[in-house]
C-alpha cells in the first residue's frame, strides 16, 4: 500500500520562515522561534532530539538521552568526551568548565589524565607524540626505529615498583588474552597467547598451531624439534607424534617411535626404586629392544649391542652381542641371561645359573694380578642364607707357592666357621688330604710315611695304605694295608707284592705247602691259592656255610670248563660227588672177573712215617696194578728237574682214590651173589633127591 503525501505550507510575512505541514508531522525552514516557553521537543529522528526542558535551556540527546546541556548562562555540559581540532587560547578560557577545575602539566606530548573532580592533570611520564607512546620517568631518548612505538622506562627507580616495569593484560576468565603481531598481509602473523579456560601460554607463529606451549605445571611443548640458531642440522625433538629423535650432522644418533618409547621415571611398582632409563617395547614374542654402539662409519655392519627379547607371555632374556671384525661379522652373541636368572657366556640356552661354553681348552681365567708368594686366586661356593660364600662355603682356590701354584679345596667345617683347607693338589703333583703339606704322590692325613700313603692324621696310630716295593715300607712297587696301632710299626694286615701276589696277614710266603708258615696268599705268577694255619688256635681254615635252597654245592670241580665232581651237603652229611653222566660216556660194558681182581688186591695194615700213625688200607703201586684208575702217579717217581713248586729229586707221591674200587668190589659182590644163588638152587635140588630116597 503506497502513502499520499499531502501538504500544506505557511510562509510569514517576510518569508523568512515556513512551516509545511504533511502527514509525518510539521517540517520547518528558515529561522524559526518556539514561543512557548514551557519547553519543546523536536525529534530529527532515530532516537536523537533537540528538547527545552525549560526557559532558556536547550539539551541535545541521542538513544533518547540527554548528551549535551546549554544552560541560560551559556555554559555548555557534556555527558562522555568532547573532542575538537582545536581548543584556541592558553587553556584559561576554559577554565570556566567547572567551578574549581584547572588544568596543569601541559607541556608538550603530555597525556592529560583527570585528577580530581575538578582538576585536568598532565602526567609527565606519560608522553605520546602521535607515533610513540611512553611510561615511565627514565630518561632514555626515544629510537627512531621500529621498536620504542611503545616503550616503558622506569630507570629511574622513582617511577613503576622500584624501577621495575612490566604489561599487565586482563581478560575474563572463561576467555583469554595476549599480544598478537601482524602486517598489511594478514593482521595474525604471530601472537603471544594465554587462555584462562585451558591454563597454558602459547607461542604462535605464522605456520599457525601451538609451536611452543607451556603448560599449568611448568612442561614446555614444542610442536617440531630444538636446535642451535647456526647449526640446524644438529637438534632434537619430535618429528610426529610418539616420537623422539636427535640429530647430530643431520644423521639420527638416537631415535625411537611409538612401539619403542624411553622412560626416565621411577615406578616402585614395577620393581624400580631409583631413576632408571628405560626402554620400552611391543608385547608381541620375538619383538625387542637394544641399546647399540658402533664406530661413526659402517656403523650398520659393525655395531655391538645389548638386547632384550620377548620369548613369549613378556619372559624375556638379555642377550650381549658384539663385533668381531677378523671374522667380518657383527653383533656375534656372546652371553645371555635367561629369564630364570640363568647367565650363559658361550651358550644360548643355559640351564644353571653359569654356563661358559667354549671351543678352546682355556674356558675361564680367575686372575690375582698382584699376587704374591701365599696369595691366592679363590671361587667360592655357598649356601646358607645371610651369609656370604667367603665367611660360609667351600671353594677352590690357587694359591702361589713360590715356585708354582698348588690347588687347594675348601670347606667350612660348620655355620660358625669360614672355609678352611681340606685337600691340595700340590705344584709337584702330590695329593693331599686332611693336611697342608706332604712329599707322598697321595696322601692322607699326617701319615710320617713317605711313598703313596693314604692314612689317618696319626703316623704312629690308626691305619695306613702304603705304596712299597714288595719287601720294604715306602719303595715304589708294593701295596700295604698297615694297623699302626703298635706304634707305628710295619705290621701288615694286607699287602700286594710287585708281582701281584697278594698276601693275606703278616706274612710274604708264596710256599706255605712246606714252610709252616701261617696265612693266605694268591701267587699271581702260577695261579696258585695257598693257605697256612697253626692248628692250636681251634678254628677251621675254611668255613662254609650253606644257607636254604635247593641247590646243595658247597664246591664245583671243573676240567678244562666241563664240571667233573661236587662237594654238596646231603641232609647231615656231605657228600663227595665225580661225574658220571651217562651222557658223557660211551663203549658201556659190565665190568668181568670181579671176584678174581679182588682177590689179587693186598689189603694191609701200616703205620704212617710222619707222625707214627696206625693205618688201613693198599699200598699204591700194588693196587694199581689191579686198579689203575683209582692210583695217580708211578712207583718211587721222582722230579728230574725243577718245575713249579717241585725240586729236582722231590719224591712224587703216589695217590689212591678208594671211592674208584667202589665199581670193582661191586662187580665181584654180584659175581658172589649169582655163586651163592646158584649153590641154593643145587642146594635145593640135592635135599629133595636126599628126600626122595629116604622115602623109598
Amino acid at each position: 500500500m503506497t502513502s499520499e503525501i499531502r501538504t500544506n505550507s505557511i510562509t510569514s510575512r517576510a518569508g523568512m520562515s515556513t512551516v509545511t505541514m504533511t502527514d509525518s508531522g510539521p517540517m520547518f525552514s528558515g529561522i524559526t522561534t518556539f514561543v512557548d516557553n514551557s519547553g519543546f521537543t523536536f525529534g530529527v529522528g532515530g532516537g536523537t532530539s533537540i528538547f527545552t526542558p525549560a526557559t532558556n535551556v536547550l539539551t541535545f540527546g541521542t538513544n533518547n538521552t540527554e548528551k549535551i546541556r546549554i544552560d541560560a548562562s551559556g555554559h555548555m555540559h557534556g555527558v562522555g568526551v568532547i573532542t575538537a581540532t582545536h581548543f584556541y587560547g592558553d587553556g584559561s578560557n576554559l577554565t570556566g568548565i567547572s567551578a574549581g577545575t584547572s588544568l596543569s602539566g601541559s607541556t608538550n606530548n603530555t597525556v592529560c589524565t583527570v585528577t580530581g573532580a575538578n582538576a585536568i592533570q598532565g602526567e609527565s611520564t606519560l608522553t605520546y607524540d602521535g607515533n610513540k607512546l611512553k611510561f615511565g620517568g627514565g630518561s632514555r631518548a626515544l629510537d627512531n626505529g621500529y621498536y620504542d612505538d611503545i616503550v616503558i622506562d622506569n630507570s629511574d627507580t622513582t617511577s613503576g615498583e622500584a624501577g621495575g616495569s612490566g604489561i599487565s593484560i586482563i581478560s575474563g576468565n572463561a576467555s583469554w588474552c595476549g599480544l598478537i603481531f601482524g602486517d598489511n598481509d594478514n593482521h595474525q602473523r604471530g601472537y603471544i597467547k594465554y587462555s584462562h579456560q585451558d591454563e597454558f601460554m602459547q607461542l604462535v607463529t605464522a605456520s599457525g598451531g601451538g609451536q611452543i606451549r607451556i603448560e599449568s605445571g611448568g612442561s614446555v611443548g614444542i610442536n617440531s624439534c630444538i636446535h642451535h640458531l647456526s647449526d640446524t642440522d644438529t637438534n632434537f625433538g619430535f618429528p610426529s607424534n610418539d616420537s623422539y629423535i636427535v640429530r647430530i650432522a643431520g644423521q639420527s644418533r638416537i631415535y625411537t617411535h611409538s612401539s619403542e618409547p624411553i622412560w626416565h621415571r621411577r615406578d616402585v611398582s614395577a620393581g624400580v626404586s631409583t631413576q632408571t632409563m628405560l626402554l620400552n617395547y611391543n608385547n608381541a614374542s620375538g619383538s625387542g629392544c637394544a641399546l647399540a654402539f658402533a664406530p661413526s662409519t659402517n656403523y650398520t655392519s659393525r655395531h655391538s649391542s645389548i638386547e632384550v627379547v620377548n620369548e613369549g607371555n613378556n619372559n624375556m632374556n638379555m642377550r650381549f652381542k658384539v663385533t668381531d671384525a677378523n671374522d667380518n661379522a657383527h653383533a656375534l652373541e656372546r652371553m645371555r641371561i635367561t629369564k630364570d636368572g640363568n647367565v650363559g657366556i658361550g651358550t644360548d640356552n643355559p640351564q644353571v645359573r653359569l654356563t661358559v661354553s667354549s671351543d678352546s681348552p682355556a674356558v675361564m681365567d680367575v686372575h690375582h694380578i698382584d699376587g704374591a708368594t701365599n696369595d691366592e686366586a679363590r671361587i667360592i661356593l655357598g649356601a646358607l642364607a645371610g651369609s656370604p660364600p667367603s665367611n660360609r662355603g667351600a671353594g677352590i682356590a690357587a694359591v702361589n707357592n713360590g715356585a708354582g701354584h698348588d690347588l687347594i679345596i675348601k670347606c667350612s667345617a660348620s655355620h660358625g666357621a669360614g672355609p678352611g683347607e681340606k685337600v691340595r693338589i700340590t705344584s709337584a703333583g702330590n695329593l693331599i688330604i686332611g693336611h697342608t703339606s706332604g712329599s707322598n704322590k697321595l696322601q692322607i692325613g699326617n701319615t710320617g710315611h713317605s711313598g703313596y700313603c693314604i692314612a689317618a692324621n696319626s703316623p704312629s696310630y690308626g691305619a695306613v695304605i702304603q705304596v712299597g716295593d714288595g719287601a720294604t715300607p715306602g719303595t715304589a712297587a708294593a701295596l700295604w694295608i698297615r694297623n699302626l696301632n703298635n706304634g707305628g710299626g710295619t705290621t701288615a694286615c694286607f699287602r700286594v707284592q710287585g708281582d701281584g701276589t697278594a698276601h693275606f696277614g703278616n706274612q710274604t710266603s708264596t710256599g706255605k705247602y712246606g714252610d709252616n708258615v701261617s696265612g693266605a696268599s694268591w701267587y699271581d705268577a702260577k695261579d696258585s691259592w695257598q693257605q697256612g694255619q697253626d692248628g692250636g688256635l681251634g678254628w677251621s681254615m675254611m668255613y662254609m656255610n650253606k644257607i636254604g635252597g635247593s641247590d646243595n654245592r658247597l664246591i664245583q670241580f671243573n676240567s678244562s670248563g666241563s664240571n667233573i665232581g661236587y662237594i654238596i651237603r646231603s641232609g647231615s652229611n656231605v657228600a663227595y660227588q665225580t661225574s658220571s653222566d651217562y651222557r658223557l660216556k660211551k663203549d658201556v660194558v659190565s665190568l668181568p672177573n670181579g671176584i678174581e681182581r679182588v682177590k689179587q688186591l693186598r689189603p694191609v695194615a701200616f703205620k704212617w712215617i710222619q707222625d707214627d700213625s696206625d693205618m688201613e688200607g693198599f699200598l699204591a703201586h700194588e693196587a694199581q696194578e689191579i686198579c689203575p684208575y683209582a692210583v695217580s702217579g708211578k712207583k718211587d717217581e721222582v722230579a728230574l728237574e725243577d718245575y713249579g713248586d717241585r725240586k729236582k729229586g722231590d719224591m712224587i707221591v703216589q695217590a689212591i682214590d678208594y671211592g674208584e674200587f667202589t665199581p670193582l668190589l661191586t662187580a665181584a659182590m654180584k659175581e658172589l651173589i649169582t655163586k651163592v644163588e646158584t649153590l641154593e638152587q643145587e642146594n635145593i635140588a640135592l635135599r629133595a633127591r636126599v628126600t626122595n630116597l629116604e622115602g623109598e
